[in-house]
């Protein structure tokens, strides 16, 4: 617990340029994560879909050669996977059950 004296001093300069570079960083980390994740999700030839799970739900997406793959394999599987798919324009193979 401080002393009541040392609660009440200014900061020393070495704290505020720590407080400083501490806020850059985070605002930082904040930037690159909207960047990173409006990228991955609003891209050109990216699948987003949101399927049921047991927790509540799951939302997918996959871009590029992922998201071929992804409706390749998957569609056959589940029919929610099959329409997405299909509303984006890839490719889905065999018989959704």
């Amino acid at each position: 617990m401080p002393v009541e004296s040392q609660s009440r001093a200014p900061l020393g300069s070495r704290d505020k340029k720590l407080l400083a570079v501490l806020g850059a960083l985070v605002v930082a980390g904040g930037v690159t994560g909207a960047v990173v994740y409006h990228g991955e999700s609003s891209g050109t030839n990216c699948l987003v879909v949101d399927l049921p799970s047991t927790v509540g739900g799951a939302h997918l997406t996959r871009c590029g050669d992922a998201a071929v793959t992804f409706c390749r394999t998957e569609s056959k599987h589940d029919r929610i996977v099959a329409q997405a798919c299909r509303r984006e324009g890839f490719a889905v193979t065999g018989k959704v059950r």
